[in-house]
């Protein structure tokens, strides 16, 4: 009895063992990109290439984060269709919001962020709506109090680039 109790154990103890070990070794899913993911609702390509992330957020809670994700332009061309992106607009996003986007980012973050994002993009497709209702913000307006907290999305189709900036006020 004793012996098949032990046995027992070591068995369970193995079967432990491995799924430990497997679960270490499953790759796992870079939270920048799982944010971007939830957010928007569709699945960026297993090997998208996060080439900037970085986020500027004081005690408060206040700030501005800005990842840049690189695809290649196959991996770019099934992530565009329609029923994917649907509720996006198409690039470029009208001069008076460009600006307004630019200056409000730039008044939120350090130049690094600044620098690394293009509101003056031709080709491809954008999204901004405020994160707290979940609804897009389509006229340059930041006395309104929708624009508080904004969610940015855009893709860039000649570059293959995908934008994501968030900020809290």
């Amino acid at each position: 009895m004793k012996k098949n109790k032990k046995r027992i154990l070591t068995i369970i103890g193995i079967i432990i063992l491995i799924l430990i070990i497997w679960y270490a070794l499953i790759p796992k899913t870079d939270k920048r990109i799982l944010r971007f993911e939830d957010e928007f609702g569709f699945n960026l390509p297993k090997d998208t290439k996060i080439i900037f992330s970085d986020s500027d957020y004081g005690s408060m809670g206040d700030g501005i984060r800005l990842y840049v994700f690189q695809l290649t332009a196959s991996e770019m061309k099934p992530l565009i269709t329609y029923k994917k992106i649907g509720g996006w607009y198409p690039l470029p996003i009208n001069k008076e919001m460009a600006e307004g986007l630019h200056q409000h980012v730039d008044g939120l973050s350090s130049s690094r962020l600044t620098n690394k994002i293009d509101f003056n993009i031709q080709k491809g497709y954008y999204i901004i709506k405020n994160s707290t209702y979940n609804r897009p913000l389509l006229k340059y307006n930041f006395d309104d109090q929708s624009y508080y907290n904004v969610v940015i999305g855009m893709i860039d189709t000649q570059k293959n680039l995908i934008y994501f900036c968030t900020w809290d006020m």
